[in-house]
């Protein structure tokens, strides 16, 4: 069966709600690319005092109309949660807004890829990259962006860098390496991945 794409709304709240909070000690919510937080300690410390208040964000954000995110299903299970929508409607992506110009609002940003455990391990995720573009371009997208971490910094950091997904995923799903990330450093090497949808 086709896997099928649902953007985030209250009669799946709960779904991504599971998959963001898995980690009991800090629920993020997924909520970091909607915030300005003074640091990510205080982020990481608030998580643990006031979860309540990053799901409230995001709800807060749906109601007002954006596109925080999308959950991807296969015979009706939940396969992954994708935190997508066009670049304009993510704090953090300020910078690729100003960089790309008016094209910004008809390009989609992958800002983090987070499967369920279940089909962790599978490779699914480029099926998965697959039906999000079907997805975007219905919704009139012109491009999808992906920004995962380069192999240096996943030899160097491990698993706490694999959130935005993998560069041979994004490859496989038809996306090209397009330049370093606004924010790749020497430390944490990341780069820009595109796949057209015109």
């Amino acid at each position: 069966m086709a896997i099928e794409i649902q953007q985030l709304s209250d009669g799946n709240f709960h779904d991504y709600e599971f998959v963001t909070t898995l980690d009991k000690t800090k629920p993020c919510y997924c909520s970091w690319w909607h915030i300005k937080p003074d640091s990510i300690q205080k982020y990481d410390e608030e998580k643990k005092a006031n979860p309540t208040k990053f799901r409230e964000c995001v709800r807060t954000k749906l109601k007002t109309g954006f596109h925080v995110g999308v959950l991807a299903y296969e015979n009706g299970v939940p396969m992954a949660w994708i935190a997508v929508g066009p670049l304009p409607e993510f704090y953090w992506a300020w910078k690729r807004v100003a960089s790309i110009g008016e094209s910004a609002a008809h390009t989609a940003a992958i800002m983090c890829f987070n499967t369920f455990p279940e089909f962790r391990g599978r490779g699914r995720t480029p099926e998965v990259l697959d039906a999000l573009a079907t997805y975007g371009k219905k919704l009139g997208w012109q491009a999808i962006e992906g920004y995962p971490f380069d192999a240096s910094a996943i030899q160097r950091h491990g698993v706490a860098v694999l959130w935005p997904g993998l560069t041979e995923e994004f490859e496989v799903a038809g996306y090209t390496k397009l330049e370093p990330h606004w924010l790749s450093s020497e430390e944490a090497a990341r780069s820009i991945y595109v796949r057209s949808l015109q």
